[in-house]
């Protein structure tokens, strides 16, 4: 469903009781949410799929801090939209996102930002029916995006209940193995230490959500292995 479809669905509680996406104030406000991101962040670090054919520009606009003078491909209604928006970043929003990596490839847009997680398996998917696309190698956005379980308010326990499995698994370190099993392979292939790390404020979260620490996978953290010790 649409986001804005589903949120009065879960807040009916009779077509759906529970949904996972990236937070924002009317899911914070309306349903029950499970405070755990779900993959401990990895929404939050984003890589760009690009067309190969313009790859010189995006890096050498992105490394010369002129990223905000070129186009974002984004989503109509996904969280990041209003990221790009609220710091002053040029964004084309597409309602499909099937039809955003046509819009990329049509050069509606010169950069489609993808979490780690999710953008290697976009690219294999589809290169083979956009020959030109490509991925960046040279920035690196950092922004709170966390992923959380949102409960229908009819359906209290069912939240209760989720919350105390994921506090225990966070506790217990078994959150942060799961993670690491799916996406380990991600953030190496990422190569998130040699790129140029850019930060961006979520102003609709800022005063009233915050992520605790421990709940947050840090990829560049030395215990992780993910970035090579010098």
């Amino acid at each position: 469903m649409e986001r804005g479809r589903l949120l009065w669905a879960l807040k009916q509680g009779k077509f759906a009781n529970v949904t996972s996406v990236p937070a924002d104030t009317r899911y914070l406000h309306g349903l029950l949410a499970v405070d755990i991101p779900i993959d401990m962040g990895m929404q939050n670090w984003r890589i760009a799929l690009i067309d190969g054919r313009r790859a010189g520009l995006v890096a050498g606009a992105a490394l010369a801090g002129r990223l905000p003078a070129l186009a974002a491909g984004v989503g109509t209604g996904w969280v990041s939209e209003q990221v790009f928006i609220d710091n002053d970043y040029r964004h084309v929003s597409g309602g499909n996102y099937e039809g955003l990596f046509d819009m990329l490839q049509a050069g509606r847009f010169d950069y489609f930002p993808r979490g780690v997680h999710e953008i290697f398996q976009e690219f294999d998917a589809r290169r083979g029916k956009f020959p030109n696309l490509d991925m960046d190698q040279s920035f690196l956005i950092h922004v709170n995006l966390p992923t959380l379980f949102f409960v229908s308010p009819s359906e209290p326990r069912l939240q209760q209940r989720i919350q105390a499995g994921m506090e225990a698994m966070l506790k217990d370190g078994s959150l942060e193995r799961f993670v690491l099993k799916h996406f380990r392979a991600a953030l190496l292939r990422a190569n998130l230490c040699r790129r140029y790390r850019i930060d961006l404020v979520n102003k609709d979260l800022l005063s009233t959500f915050h992520v605790r620490k421990e709940a947050l996978l840090d990829p560049f953290d030395p215990r992780l292995g993910i970035c090579p010790r010098h």
